[in-house]
């Protein structure tokens, strides 16, 4: 996948170098998927009776840009949840990221415009975990290690983005947006909500080919 999107940037540096010199900016709304790696997590899931969870998460998110000459800085965030459980258990995974990115504009025709971005930022992935009580004590749910035990933990890390975005106009001030590339996840350790260190904690990042589309909004030209 990143051999495939820096061949393309690379052909789309050889054709446009001599295009049209643009400007402006854009902003909006987009849906699609996410990767995580989350195989070191299914074998801990697999072993206690958990549902195994995908590779990959639906996400929601926005993003914004402004062009100047051709150059196109900004930035985007995305997020999205997975859910499984056992027989007494049940898990929500969160994850969320945020990019700062930079990278160029070019021009093919007067409708389409592409865009290579290498993007740097971090990312927030917060598992929660709840038992199925059905009835209990009160005074259970006050105890530790007792019925009402639940537990919080998160995992912070910075990220590397490499991708390839297009917009084409609908309109004088909309467009239909689309991106695709890959994330590096350098990982990070797990902590519970009072920041105690949670030990022997699996591998799980958002790692692997992203994707999403949707609308923005704005003006961009000669």
């Amino acid at each position: 996948m990143r051999r495939k999107v820096s061949v393309l940037i690379s052909m789309l540096m050889a054709i446009s170098l001599c295009g049209r010199e643009i400007s402006g900016g854009f902003g909006g709304f987009e849906f699609g998927r996410i990767s995580c790696d989350a195989a070191e997590l299914n074998e801990r899931f697999s072993e206690h009776g958990i549902k195994e969870i995908e590779n990959m998460a639906y996400a929601w998110g926005g993003s914004g840009y402004g062009v100047v000459s051709n150059v196109i800085i900004g930035g985007s965030g995305r997020g999205g949840s997975i859910e499984t459980e056992s027989d007494s258990l049940s898990i929500k995974i969160d994850m969320g990221y945020g990019l700062f990115e930079v990278g160029y504009l070019f021009p093919l025709g007067r409708m389409i415009a592409l865009f290579p971005l290498l993007g740097i930022g971090g990312r927030n992935i917060t598992l929660y975990s709840r038992p199925d009580l059905g009835d209990v004590d009160f005074n259970e749910l006050l105890t530790p290690g007792g019925a009402g035990r639940t537990f919080t933990a998160h995992t912070n890390s910075t990220i590397l983005s490499l991708s390839l975005a297009g917009v084409y106009r609908l309109g004088s001030f909309i467009s239909m947006f689309a991106k695709a590339g890959y994330i590096h996840d350098f990982g990070g350790d797990w902590k519970l909500e009072d920041g105690a260190m949670v030990k022997n904690e699996p591998d799980f990042g958002l790692k692997g080919p992203s994707f999403s589309a949707g609308i923005v909004f704005g003006w961009i030209g000669e």
